[in-house]
């Protein structure tokens, strides 16, 4: 089974994931990769809308009504701090997004931490480390591997994660 880069954590009756990265680049070039659609494209998914203070954003990651994620920016303080509401697919309830990034010698740490996960949705966990995968790949010019089998690869040691919160929490 594939081990995690994410922390798997209790978020009330929710859970959580933070998983932080390393980048080799400029704060300012990761911050440009994770808040302007053009890049993000590149990378991550299509993303519309507003993705400054209050703005609302939406992305699309396919077709349907179920690979849609809309959300709104609580907080927007370039090149360090990004907080926004998410909401996947029709009819969700909202969680919290924080991707935060901070310099260090002649990289750049990117700390994201997703709450509010319903707990039937570990693969949350699973697709950010994948996504945040292809952003490394993106920032060093690589070729972006595929991320549904990076997902795929990542959701039983997840899963195993999460049952081993809910084995301590019943404890």
């Amino acid at each position: 089974m594939a081990s995690i880069a994410g922390e798997l954590r209790l978020d009330g009756e929710r859970l959580a994931v933070r998983i932080e990265r390393r980048y080799v680049a400029t704060t300012r070039e990761v911050w440009d990769a994770i808040s302007t659609p053009e890049r993000l494209r590149r990378w991550f998914a299509e993303v519309s809308g507003d993705l400054r203070q209050g703005g609302e954003f939406g992305v699309v990651f396919g077709e349907g009504d179920d690979n849609v994620s809309h959300g709104r920016v609580i907080d927007c303080q370039p090149p360090s701090r990004l907080e926004v509401t998410w909401s996947f697919g029709a009819g969700a309830d909202d969680s919290i997004l924080v991707a935060e990034l901070a310099s260090e010698d002649e990289h750049t740490i990117l700390t994201l931490d997703h709450r509010g996960i319903p707990t039937d949705q570990i693969g949350y966990g699973a697709g950010w480390e994948a996504y945040l995968d292809r952003l490394d790949a993106h920032m060093g010019g690589g070729q972006l591997g595929d991320w549904w089998e990076a997902t795929s690869r990542l959701i039983p040691a997840y899963s195993a994660a999460a049952a081993a919160l809910d084995a301590d929490r019943e404890h």
